[in-house]
């Protein structure tokens, strides 16, 4: 019997070590599911990071573009607008050339005028003539 009694006390003892070792993995367990709910929360956020960030990056590449599309405009702009000044100072000195002439040929009408008025066609010709 005391044989029985010491297996029985075995027993309970192995049972009992069973248990808190049971008892043990539970908890491990339980914090093993808690650290992989947190993880899965984190890489949840991590995830929505990243696309916040890709949309970032997106939203940057398609203000890059438009900046070297409008750097390409102002580019081709300023060449039109030099060209026109350059159109521009041309006319404008081809105006002064023609009111000279037209200043000067004013004159010589005028002084033609004034010798036809005063003088004979015979006379004008030699005025001429000797000019």
């Amino acid at each position: 019997m005391a044989q029985l009694r010491t297996e029985a006390d075995e027993s309970a003892a192995k049972v009992e070590e069973l248990k808190a070792k049971v008892k043990s993995l539970e908890q491990e367990n339980l914090a093993k599911e808690q650290e992989v709910t947190s993880l899965s929360h984190k890489n949840q956020l991590l995830e929505a990071e990243v696309e916040k960030l890709e949309s970032g990056i997106k939203d940057a590449k398609d203000i890059a573009t438009q900046s070297s599309q409008a750097t390409n405009q102002n580019e081709s702009l300023t060449r039109k607008l030099q060209v026109l000044e350059e159109e521009a100072e041309e006319s404008d000195k081809n105006l002064r050339e023609l009111n000279e002439k037209y200043a000067s040929i004013f004159h010589t009408t005028k002084v033609v005028h004034t010798i036809a008025a005063q003088n004979s066609p015979m006379q004008i010709w030699l005025t001429w003539k000797t000019q």
